[in-house]
């Protein structure tokens, strides 16, 4: 009995990554990838409700509502990793320039860590 409830989960979680790859796609060629605290199933729903030229915006919102307090547990998360120890000083320094609205310096910093993370 839980086999089969097992195989129906992996078979749904198959299922609704594949119906999310088109959207996750879309939203990596918009410059970002689905957070750690959304869940996936809010993408395609946010790509219709948001204009594609305001996604941006949407997201150093969600990154700076409650004092940074998304960003700041990125930014924990990732010096707590010590496969990223040599990578610290760029961490803190993407908390740095993002305090002081330097976006465009932790956007590439970010993805050159995560790449990192995950190669």
């Amino acid at each position: 009995m839980w086999k089969n409830s097992i195989a129906n989960d992996i078979k749904k979680m198959a299922e609704d990554n594949k119906r999310l790859e088109g959207p996750a796609r879309e939203l990596g060629e918009l410059g970002w990838t689905i957070p750690i605290w959304a869940p996936p199933r809010i993408i395609p729903q946010l790509l219709n409700d948001v204009e594609k030229h305001r996604i941006d915006e949407f997201f150093v919102t969600a990154y700076q509502q409650d004092n940074s307090k998304r960003f700041r547990a990125m930014i924990k998360d990732l010096k707590s990793r010590q496969v990223l120890k040599s990578w610290h000083p760029l961490i803190e320094e993407c908390g740095f320039s993002f305090d002081h609205h330097r976006f465009r310096i932790v956007i590439p910093s970010l993805i050159l860590i995560l790449s990192y993370l995950y190669r």
